[in-house]
């Protein structure tokens, strides 16, 4: 009697841990299950076309940029606070920033006069991409990024360059355009060229000054910035153009791939030139003319001759 007592309840003891294996197994199923079809929902749910956020005060036609895939929108304002009676002027320097999903605000900071109280801030959506998540905001001499995945508005940036700039009217040293090109921010500036800043970490950005430039005429610079790109040692080379009567704006790369440039054997002195004859791995001439912002491609017979026969060839040929 006893043993089959003991059988009857090592019998129940083992189906019940089978139930319960059953159950939670069935259970981390549904779960799985659960969250896989969630996924595949917020997958295969559209983005919207549009938001239904009204942005409080004033604003200019596209002066406001939606990061549609972060649900944020980014604006510059002007309300009674920016007003300036000096100049009749509603001074658009609020950057109010809406969480879309629900239109509720992220921050609204009044950014500091710059120049004057009648010259706007401007959102420059081209510098938005996926990877870096900033959005550039430009004013006459200076300007910000606004961290989009991190909703941060990043310090105030001033372009920076190699050598000291002449002003030619009130015009000269206001920024044109901001670009995000690869890891990189390009600018322009009227009458002052080119900037870089180096963008691989977003929450430092560093200015980087051109290898080389050639003054082509007051207010325009032939300015070559060479770029870490691709495998360790190689490099791309830009050299940025603005047309002020289009407003038509060229980061300009100049290498057909990535290269491997030796730019120690180029003289400190010649880096001025309109010129510039660097050697590659294969010790073979690269040669970049800077008033035309283009790359050279010598005849075969000049590429075994030495630096200074090159650039004899090129002052005669071109």
């Amino acid at each position: 009697m006893k043993f089959a007592l003991r059988i009857f309840l090592i019998t129940g003891l083992v189906g019940i841990f089978a139930c319960r294996q059953n159950t939670t197994s069935e259970s981390g199923d549904r779960t799985a299950n659960a969250a896989d079809t969630a996924t595949l929902e917020r997958a295969a749910t559209p983005q919207r076309d549009m938001h239904t956020c009204t942005v409080s005060g004033s604003v200019l036609e596209k002066n406001q940029f939606w990061a549609r895939e972060q649900e944020v929108l980014v604006a510059i304002v002007a309300d009674s606070t920016t007003y300036s009676k000096d100049l009749d002027a509603e001074g658009h320097r609020i950057l109010a920033v809406y969480d879309t999903k629900d239109c509720s605000p992220i921050l609204r900071q009044t950014l500091p006069v710059d120049e004057s109280a009648d010259f706007p801030y401007y959102i420059s959506d081209i510098t938005y991409n996926n990877v870096t998540n900033l959005v550039g905001i430009r004013g006459a001499s200076s300007f910000y990024l606004y961290d989009v995945a991190n909703r941060k508005l990043l310090p105030k940036l001033k372009p920076a360059f190699a050598t000291t700039r002449p002003g030619i009217d009130g015009q000269s040293g206001m920024i044109q355009r901001l670009e995000i090109w690869e890891n990189y921010l390009v600018g322009y500036t009227q009458d002052y060229g080119a900037f870089v800043f180096d963008m691989r970490n977003p929450q430092s950005p560093k200015p980087v000054m051109p290898f080389g430039e050639y003054k082509i005429q007051d207010g325009n610079y032939g300015s070559l910035f060479l770029l870490p790109a691709g495998s360790a040692n190689a490099e791309q080379g830009i050299i940025p153009s603005y047309d002020r009567e289009t407003g038509d704006f060229k980061v300009n790369p100049i290498f057909a791939q990535p290269i491997d440039v030796n730019t120690a054997q180029v003289n400190k002195s010649a880096l001025n030139n309109r010129y510039l004859v660097m050697r590659d791995a294969g010790n073979q001439p690269v040669v970049v003319d800077l008033r035309n912002r283009e790359q050279v491609k010598l005849p075969a017979d000049m590429q075994s001759k030495p630096t200074q026969e090159i650039l004899a060839w090129l002052r005669k040929n071109r």
